[in-house]
């Protein structure tokens, strides 16, 4: 359906890393436009990271997964990412002896709106669990696409010096040995540790205390609460260093507007 391109067979330009999108299908649209319109501005080839969460808590998850494929078949060499909420949706379709489980664990963390966007009313209560798991079925299967990229996507990317993953590396662990459940759930065991991987680790997953995105001393958190505070933030690297962070914001009038940000930073050593 579409090909993710390793990134050893890119030709460098720049990475736009994009944090959890949650179901915010309106600010993706206006920061990938955003993207667009500022490569042709300033003739700079650029690929997109979609560091996962594309789904869940927010209202357009479905437009949302439309506007990743989309990216992945005509921007070359961008990825998608896998996140522990796409982790629910393979789950729930894999595990087929333990599925009413799987289907509960997902409403219960952010599903449901997703399942009002693919036309599935959520069940209320245990009981209509059963009637909702073939509708629910369905209407996945309706969009093989979107499986497809769920399971085609990635669980890390290094490339430019950084390293590009859902939630985190755990310390102490090689990049070949970091676990899948990790990479797309670690919290504080990553987070409250200054640790140096020997590049910087570029990530979502945690939303920021700040809600900007957050430069530390080994990280660079990109989780801004898309799905409550408007703000869906991408960092741009090029030639191993981060050259700027952008994000969007929600006018008075609810237009949607980008601009540059400047991060809060936590760093000893300026980043990049």
């Amino acid at each position: 359906m579409f090909k993710q391109v390793a990134a050893g067979d890119m030709t460098p330009m720049r990475i736009y890393a994009i944090g959890d999108v949650h179901g915010r299908a309106d600010l993706l649209d206006a920061l990938l436009s955003h993207l667009r319109k500022d490569s042709l501005r300033t003739s700079t080839p650029y690929r997109v990271i979609f560091l996962g969460d594309i789904i869940d808590r927010g209202p357009w998850s479905k437009r949302a997964m439309d506007l990743v494929i989309a990216t992945l078949l005509n921007v070359p060499g961008s990825t998608l990412l896998r996140g522990n909420h796409e982790d629910f949706v393979l789950r729930f379709i894999d595990n087929p002896f333990n599925r009413d489980y799987e289907l509960m664990n997902w409403m219960y963390n952010g599903g449901v709106a997703t399942a009002l966007s693919y036309g599935v009313t959520p069940a209320e209560h245990w009981g209509e669990l059963q009637r909702m798991i073939p509708e629910m079925l369905a209407a996945l299967e309706a969009h093989p696409s979107h499986i497809a990229a769920m399971r085609d996507a990635e669980h890390k990317v290094v490339d430019q010096g950084h390293v590009f993953v859902h939630a985190g590396l755990r310390p102490d662990v090689s990049f070949s040995g970091q676990s899948i459940y990790d990479m797309m759930t670690i919290r504080s065991d990553f987070l409250d540790v200054d640790y140096d991987f020997g590049m910087p680790v570029v990530h979502g997953h945690t939303v920021t205390a700040s809600r900007l995105p957050e430069v530390h001393n080994y990280r660079i958190a990109l989780d801004t609460g898309a799905e409550e505070t408007g703000f869906l933030t991408a960092v741009a690297v090029e030639d191993g260093a981060v050259r700027s962070f952008v994000s969007t914001w929600m006018s008075e009038t609810e237009t949607i507007g980008v601009e540059e940000v400047t991060p809060s930073s936590f760093h000893l050593v300026p980043c990049g």
